[in-house]
């Protein structure tokens, strides 16, 4: 594999990974960025296999096995940890990294990687690609027509003319879209065709998200909210596979103020923590024992209390507007479910687990339950 690498590497300097996705090689996509960041990072762009100067003759196409070249790499160049980004297709393989390599990966940053997607999105139209085969025409386009429709999808408003900085990275010079799209087609999309075709073939291949691991790396979903390749739909639904987060978004405070007997300087950060505060036995007595009356203030369940003794929806300014309406949604949703359905638990199951792990505030061992439906049938609406 090719790898760009920084002249000297410092070791009081974090080292930041750069993984591109489809194009002619690397510095396509992240040699723009370099200058702004080397500063702070001991920068590492390596080619992906199939792109610029990286090929292997081994039959797998996977984004586990680019994932473990990539690592091999920064093996050969005696990098032990990392924080990775990874732009779409570099998304997948730096999402695998992190689930293959949690004690080597640090941060995560997905630019527009839509690893949770699954097989069935493209059929039921989900994405502008209707299915591998097309996903295949668009990304590795053999005619300029079909080059210029890559653009289209990849530009929310797609130029009439290159940006500077794609004129300087392909070198030539001149300023049409359709010269542009003949290099994509001349570079991009014959080196390795049957190659990249075949990654493409096996990112989509029997997708599920059940499938997919949980890295528990503090990670940054980047994405375009006009995204048509990877919809923003994936990013929502790839955020949800994450844990909770165990701080609140920080405030500052815009006075000198006292917040649970702790003065607070004007100008100060205050970050709370949900799980610290909800544990507290100053505040909840037997903080760990399940006591649902906790919420009830004169026979009433109030979520929004500006003691701070929880942060269930924050409060002040900052607090979640939609309170009333969460609160109603959810109540609605455990009643309907109550009293549409009896739940029993799985044959070989005596005791519901409720452990969370060190590391995320979800239960150790999945909740499962069976759900028999306790009304008449008519009251069950069904698809057609």
């Amino acid at each position: 594999m090719h790898c760009w690498v920084p002249k000297t590497h410092v070791q009081s300097k974090p080292t930041l990974l750069l993984i591109h996705g489809f194009g002619a090689n690397a510095m396509w996509q992240f040699n723009y960025f370099i200058p702004l960041l080397k500063s702070k990072f001991n920068i590492y762009v390596p080619d992906l296999l199939f792109f610029g100067d990286s090929y292997t003759t081994r039959p797998e196409r996977t984004e586990e096995f680019q994932a473990q070249c990539v690592m091999a790499v920064m093996d050969a160049l005696n990098v032990a940890k990392m924080d990775v980004m990874g732009l779409s297709y570099g998304g997948f393989v730096a999402y695998s990294m992190a689930a293959q390599f949690k004690e080597r990966v640090g941060r995560v940053v997905l630019g527009c990687a839509g690893v949770s997607l699954e097989e069935k999105d493209m059929e039921e139209g989900l994405s502008q690609m209707s299915s591998v085969d097309e996903a295949v025409s668009i990304l590795l386009p053999q005619t300029p027509e079909k080059a210029r429709e890559l653009m289209r999808l990849t530009f929310h408003k797609p130029p009439q003319t290159l940006p500077t900085c794609v004129l300087n990275n392909s070198m030539f010079c001149f300023g049409r879209l359709h010269i542009f799209a003949i290099e994509i087609v001349r570079v991009m999309c014959t080196e390795y065709r049957q190659e990249k075709k075949e990654l493409i073939q096996a990112l989509g291949k029997d997708r599920k998200l059940s499938n997919l691991p949980k890295i528990t790396q503090p990670t940054l979903l980047v994405w375009g909210e006009y995204d048509q390749l990877f919809p923003l739909e994936l990013a929502h639904r790839l955020k949800r596979l994450h844990p909770v987060a165990r701080f609140n978004v920080p405030h500052v405070a815009m006075e000198d103020t006292v917040i649970g007997d702790y003065f607070i300087p004007k100008g100060s950060w205050a970050i709370l923590s949900p799980n610290g505060l909800g544990r507290n036995p100053k505040t909840r007595p037997d903080p760990l024992k399940y006591d649902a009356e906790r919420h009830l203030i004169e026979g009433e369940v109030v979520l929004t209390e500006h003691d701070l003794r929880f942060v269930t929806f924050s409060t002040g300014r900052r607090g979640c507007v939609a309170a009333l309406l969460g609160s109603a949604m959810i109540t609605m949703l455990l009643a309907r479910m109550l009293q549409c359905f009896t739940w029993t638990p799985p044959a070989n199951v005596t005791k519901v687990d409720l452990t969370e792990t060190l590391d995320e505030l979800t239960p150790t061992t999945p909740i499962s339950a069976f759900a028999t439906p306790r009304l008449a049938t008519h009251l069950y609406p069904t698809s057609p």
